[in-house]
């Protein structure tokens, strides 16, 4: 068996701040050949948590599917497997998230070939920093 090696990796993070929380997520798109093909972070705010990583998901994902990769891998500072593995349907799912995450099944049963891996080490701290950023962009906003 050969061993898997994706064209993309999407590494993703979602950063808490504050009492009560305020949060914001950062977003890389690695090629294996390309380097960084994308890299985003949002600053939401007061949202829930699962709010956060699923649309810092999508967005990765979406991203991915725009570039047309095809074989991809999924890292992240937070459990990725209920989001990318659960049965849709057999979860409860908050109903501002359903739709979401029917979009995030879609989107991750067209790629040809996935992998969910933890994110850690210096990508995971890049994150971090770029999570950090956007509070900045708010706090000089304000």
């Amino acid at each position: 068996m050969t061993e898997f090696r994706p064209d993309c990796i999407i590494n993703l993070h979602v950063e808490a701040r504050g009492r009560p929380e305020k949060l914001a997520w950062a977003c890389t798109i690695v090629h294996a050949k390309r380097g960084v093909l994308v890299a985003a972070r949002k600053f939401l705010g007061l949202f829930p948590r699962e709010t956060a990583e699923t649309e810092a998901l999508l967005f990765g994902l979406g991203q991915a599917a725009r570039l047309l990769q095809e074989k991809v891998e999924v890292a992240a500072t937070f459990p990725l497997d209920r989001m990318l593995t659960d049965n849709i349907s057999g979860r409860r799912i908050p109903p501002g998230l359903k739709l979401k995450s029917e979009e995030i099944a879609k989107v991750w049963s067209g790629f040809r070939f996935k992998r969910i891996t933890d994110l850690r080490g210096t990508e995971a701290e890049g994150l971090r920093e770029d999570a950090e950023k956007a509070y900045e962009r708010k706090r000089r906003r304000e």
